[in-house]
């Protein structure tokens, strides 16, 4: 079965699909948005894309060592 969620990622709406829970979907979607909060909290500098792009470095990097 899917599930559907809408959620607010760095102040953008998104709709998540999966067949995981939506408990799941929305814990995924608060974890990015907690990650892209604290790279622009460390440097206001990061336009939207910057910000991203660095927190699926850190994510990536965290998954892979």
């Amino acid at each position: 079965m899917k599930n559907k969620v809408n959620v607010k990622i760095n102040g953008c709406e998104y709709t998540l699909t999966g067949t995981e829970s939506e408990e799941y979907l929305f814990s995924l979607a608060n974890f990015v948005d907690k990650r892209i909060r604290e790279i622009r909290r460390n440097n206001i500098n990061h336009n939207d894309t910057s910000a991203a792009v660095l927190t699926a470095l850190l994510i990536a990097d965290e998954l892979l060592n």
